[in-house]
């Protein structure tokens, strides 16, 4: 398919299957940043980072709520591990074909409240109240085909179904 992503749609955000109003129009997804070390020595001509395989730096993800609302104090009781799934759908122009194509895209997120920011308080405005959550597991779908899988707590890191782990398990 010849085609050109253009944007994302529409979104909604649920916790433990539950719609989750009042959140703003948008939403912080993790940067996946490899820890890695520098490399330097005889024979390399200054240095490069070697990263290391399926080790991310702290992953995160920051929700955004136009006010105090309940969901936003709910999310923050779940302190052993806060459970989200984004859902959301994005246009595509199929150029060969012609015409518009929307891909689903679902984020599943796991893991403990990293903070929870009450906001501003001014008249007549939006608090823009914040939950971060701390991502121990996270796995992307587009279209329901699992793009990215990443489990922290139990050495699972997958990338197009693929395990990228599979030459380092074997040896521990």
């Amino acid at each position: 398919m010849n085609a050109i992503p253009q944007f994302l749609t529409n979104f909604r955000l649920y916790s433990n299957g539950n719609v989750l109003l009042g959140v703003e129009g948008e939403i912080t997804l993790p940067n996946f940043e490899n820890i890695a070390e520098t490399i330097s020595g005889a024979g390399i001509l200054g240095e490069f980072e070697s990263p290391v395989p399926g080790a991310f730096k702290s992953l995160s993800i920051e929700v955004g709520f136009r006010v105090l609302v309940q969901d936003l104090f709910n999310l923050a009781a779940q302190a052993g591990s806060a459970s989200l799934t984004f859902r959301g759908s994005q246009q595509i122009n199929d150029i060969t074909a012609g015409g518009i194509i929307n891909q689903g895209v679902r984020i599943e997120t796991r893991g403990p409240v990293k903070s929870l920011d009450g906001g501003k308080a001014s008249v007549g405005k939006p608090t823009d109240s914040k939950f971060k959550q701390e991502i121990l597991f996270i796995a992307i779908y587009l279209d329901d085909v699992e793009a990215l899988v990443l489990d922290k707590l139990n050495y699972v890191y997958r990338l197009q179904g693929v395990d990228q782990l599979t030459g380092i398990l074997q040896n521990l």
